[in-house]
Parts: C-alpha cells; sequence; structure tokens
C-alpha cells in the first residue's frame, strides 16, 4: 500500500479520539471557549448525559461570520499567533482542534453574534460536512449545540456508558472550570431538569460551598508566595477527611485545571501522618506562575503540564500546606510523633474491714498485721495475671487438688475450694478456717 496524505474530515476524525472521548471533553471545551471569550453567564443543556444533546450558549464577545467560518478548520485559533506564543499562554485555549473535532463527530450548530453586529450567524455542520452559512436571530455571545454526538463513528459510540455515568462526569467537567470563577453564572439542566445552578458570588469559599455542598464545609483558608510564584485556595483541616479519593482535589495552575502528579504528591507530603490510611482529604489550590516555567502543550486535553521548577514548586507547597496545618489544626511539629505510655493501674490494698465476716476471726488479726498494708500493689491492665505471678501454689494446695480425684465429699469439698484465698493471706491448713 502507497503512503499518501489524509483528507481533512478523516483527520478530523483520529484528532476527535484524542480530544473527544466521551460528552464530558466536548463539554469542558467549550465552556473554556465561553471562559476565554468573557462570558459572565453560561448555560448548558444537556439529554441523555449529553449523548443526544448538548447545547452551551454564553454571553461572551462573540465572532464575525469569518471568524466563526475560520474557526470550524483545524488549528484555527485567536489566542496564539505563532510558536513563540506556546511559552506564554494565558488562555485556556490555544489549539485551534476542538470545535473542529467536535463537529467531525456530531450533528453540529453554532450561532453567534458581536455586540456590533446587526444579526448573529449560523453556521450547520454534518459530520464534519459543511452544511450551511446563513444570517440569524441571536443575541451577543456564541451558542454551541451538538447533537448525537459519536453517531458517524459507532465504535467510539458504543463504548459510552450509561446516562447517569455519563452526566456524573459531565457535571464534574462544569464543576471544575467554574468552581474557581464565582464571578460568572452557571445553570445546567439535564431532560429540562435543574441539576447545578450556582449564581454570582463574591469569594471562592461561597462558590465551592454552593457546588460541593458538605464537602466544603470546615475548609480552611491557605496563602502563600516565594518569588514569581503564589499559591492561594482552600484545604481540610485535621480531621476532617473522606474515604473516597476521588474528585477530592481540585489543583489548577494559572487558572487551569490540572492533573499533575507532582503537584498531589506534595499534598501526601504534607499531609503526612495527619489523617489516617485510606482517607483523602479535600483541597482547593490554585498556584500561579510565569507562563514560561510551565508547559501546557503535553496533551490535547490540557490537563496535564510540566514545570521547569518542579522540585523548587513541590518544597514551597509542602511547606505552606504544613504550616497552615499546623497554625490551626495541631499544635505540634509535624514530623514529631509522640507515643504515650500505657498508664499502670494501682490496685487498693486489702483492708481488714472488707474481709466478709464469715472468714474473719480475731485469731487471724496478728497474721494479717505482719503484712505491710501501705505498699500498693501495681499490676498491668493489659496482663491482669501479673497480680499473681510472684504466686506459687503452696504444697497443702497441690495436695488438696490430688486428693480431690479420690474424695468428693461435701466437707472436703468446702475445705479444698477454701485452700486458694488461704494460701494468698499466708494460712495453712494447720488452722483451717472456721465457719460461722
Amino acid at each position: 500500500m502507497s503512503v499518501r496524505v489524509l483528507d481533512d474530515k478523516t483527520i478530523n476524525k483520529i484528532a476527535a479520539g484524542e480530544v473527544v472521548e466521551r460528552p464530558a471533553a466536548a463539554i469542558r471545551e467549550l465552556i473554556q471557549n465561553s471562559i476565554d471569550a468573557q462570558a459572565t453567564k453560561i448555560f448548558v443543556e444537556l439529554e441523555s448525559g449529553g449523548k443526544k444533546l448538548i447545547r452551551v450558549r454564553d454571553n461572551g464577545i462573540g465572532m464575525s461570520p469569518e471568524d466563526a467560518t475560520l474557526s470550524l478548520q483545524r488549528h484555527a485559533t485567536s489566542k496564539i499567533r505563532s510558536d513563540k506564543d506556546l511559552f506564554s499562554i494565558s488562555s485556556l485555549g490555544f489549539r485551534g482542534e476542538a470545535v473542529p473535532s467536535i463537529a467531525s463527530v456530531s450533528r453540529f450548530e453554532m450561532i453567534t453574534r458581536t455586540k456590533d453586529a446587526e444579526h448573529a450567524t449560523k453556521i450547520l455542520v454534518d459530520g464534519g460536512n459543511h452544511v450551511s452559512n446563513s444570517p440569524s436571530a441571536g443575541s451577543v455571545g456564541t451558542q454551541i449545540t451538538v447533537r448525537n454526538l459519536f453517531y458517524n463513528v459507532p465504535v467510539r459510540q458504543k463504548f459510552l456508558r450509561t446516562d447517569g455515568t455519563e452526566l456524573a462526569h459531565s457535571i464534574d467537567a462544569i464543576n471544575r472550570e467554574l468552581l474557581i470563577r464565582p464571578h460568572i453564572d452557571i445553570e445546567v439542566r439535564h431532560n429540562r431538569s435543574t441539576v447545578v445552578r450556582a449564581p454570582v458570588v463574591d469569594t471562592l469559599a461561597q462558590r465551592a460551598e454552593k457546588i460541593l455542598g458538605n464537602q466544603a464545609k470546615g475548609l480552611i483558608a491557605v496563602e502563600g508566595t516565594m518569588g514569581a510564584i503564589s499559591v492561594r485556595g482552600a484545604i481540610s483541616p485535621v480531621g476532617v477527611h473522606r474515604a473516597t479519593g476521588g474528585n477530592n482535589s481540585y489543583l489548577y495552575v494559572n487558572k487551569r485545571f490540572v492533573k499533575d502528579t507532582a503537584l498531589r504528591r506534595a499534598i501526601k507530603e504534607a499531609y503526612q501522618g495527619l489523617i489516617p490510611k485510606g482517607r483523602f482529604p479535600t483541597v482547593i489550590l490554585l498556584v500561579d506562575l510565569p507562563p514560561e516555567d510551565v508547559d501546557v502543550n503535553v496533551h490535547p486535553a490540557k490537563i496535564e503540564v510540566r514545570f521547569k521548577r518542579v522540585k523548587e514548586l513541590t518544597a514551597f507547597l509542602v511547606k505552606t500546606l504544613r504550616g497552615v496545618l499546623q497554625e490551626i489544626g495541631i499544635k505540634r511539629a509535624v514530623e514529631a510523633k509522640r507515643v504515650s505510655a500505657v498508664p499502670q493501674p494501682v490496685v487498693s490494698p486489702v483492708q481488714p474491714a472488707s474481709i466478709q465476716p464469715a472468714l474473719w476471726e480475731p485469731s487471724r488479726a496478728s497474721a494479717l498485721s505482719a503484712a505491710p498494708l501501705s505498699a500498693p500493689i501495681t499490676a498491668d491492665i493489659h496482663q491482669p495475671s501479673s497480680l499473681f505471678q510472684d504466686w506459687k501454689p503452696s504444697s497443702n494446695v497441690m495436695e488438696a487438688s490430688a486428693a480431690s480425684v479420690q474424695d468428693t465429699s461435701p466437707q472436703d469439698t468446702q475445705t479444698r475450694n477454701r485452700s486458694f484465698p488461704d494460701s494468698i493471706l499466708g494460712f495453712t491448713q494447720d488452722a483451717p478456717l472456721k465457719e460461722s
């Protein structure tokens, strides 16, 4: 088979496999475009977990008819101009792959309008094939509708999960993007029912409590600076943790949600020894550093990054988080591991008055007074047998035990049963106790 260049439609479908692996990925890309367009209101509508319908509408700056048409071509973007801009990326999107990839595997519709335009522009694309481009009614901003995702890629479509699973992934993607942006009003509807409603609030803590619910209650603020690097956010105090590790860490680098092993390792080290094994804290961290110190062009999904000075960054994070935990959550150094000694209980000495009248006779007073009563008897609570570790049975006890095999008369049985307390008190069978 000879080598040849693939056509654009095939290339877009291949790229869609990396950029859009499920409805949640398409939603994430469209919301990031809305955020880059300076939107303050975002409305998301879903059906069947996003498999049948995804509609994202914003009130951003919109696009002109020319820019809207170009946005459907691969690697067409307004975010960068040359390879030098890759080292100073400040926007969420920059690759120019998301929109054409989504349009190539769905029935796609875009309606967009700028504030200076007299009308909106409507573009229809069916499976990567351009259908129409016409004027339309519409408000300022952009609305993108995606129907029947992967309808022309049945291999990918059959790997989609249930509606509930895809909806959960979609909501997670939305929450991750809008958790740290309290200035954006967000509403999400699924099958015409509202599933997420987060109006504009003033602080990150208020937005976190609205989106995460009880998971965000009790979080403590964290903030630190080291040169050009700064970190802020909210973390769980000592004693507050969850049994599941999923959706507990929300990590952002220059306001971009990332999944980075180095950052997660720093969080784990900061909480080392403070939470039980198998438990996980809730952490919301925003790390800001110069764009040239981080590479975001690692994967088409743009959630993996590489740091230029990763050791310095992780050491700074560990020190900052641990300092806050020590100040608020604990009063000792994290490294110190104190092991408290097991308290040794003291058994009160036996007083003569505590002995039952049936076992007490005046003739025994001289024998009891010979033993000092003021010396306490110490014992190990974990080994009760230590109370009798120095006691050895006398010969009369052993003889009585042996005799019990042969003699079982009631009178001997009573005498033999009293041989054990007699031996403890220091008495012998020469002066047996008399019953009153």
